[in-house]
């Protein structure tokens, strides 16, 4: 999941901020400050074929579905070799990469996206509301990262 926000202070470190699960403040966040997002699936299939590095897959496919990034700042802990993987996948764009463990719990912009992303995953059992979100869903091409098999 990724969610892109051009307010400064959603990207600053701040105290810890609690988790939200209601639905529907959620949507409407998202109709009002938030709709600027995109969320891909890794397959079982990524998964079994890339192994740890899906991944870098994802990070990189929803890092490139923005344009204009000041700061990436990535919910967990990214080693170093696979931090630099991800470098070479999106070079020659240089980013400023922040993985931190628990992201979501310092970085609005973080939680709003963990917020975002567990809407989705509940409204993936409901086709209905699913077709809403189908304009955000990235579909990575396979071909792409064929340099990543171990």
């Amino acid at each position: 999941m990724g969610v892109y926000s051009n307010v400064k202070t959603d990207i600053k470190k701040q105290e810890l901020i609690g988790k939200k699960r209601k639905s529907e403040p959620v949507s409407l966040i998202i109709d009002k400050k938030y709709n600027d997002f995109h969320y891909l699936v890794i397959t079982e299939e990524y998964g079994k074929l890339f192994k740890q590095k899906a991944c870098l897959i994802a990070y990189a496919e929803l890092i490139k579905s923005f344009s204009d990034l000041e700061k990436i700042i990535i919910d967990g802990d990214l080693r170093e070799p696979l931090q630099e993987e991800l470098k070479q996948i999106l070079y020659p764009n240089k980013y400023g990469i922040l993985a931190v463990a628990k992201a979501d719990m310092n970085y609005k912009v973080v939680n709003m996206a963990d917020q975002i992303a567990n809407l989705i995953h509940r409204d993936y059992k409901r086709p209905t509301r699913l077709k809403k979100y189908l304009p955000h869903l990235i579909t990575p091409k396979i071909e792409d990262y064929l340099s990543l098999l171990e």
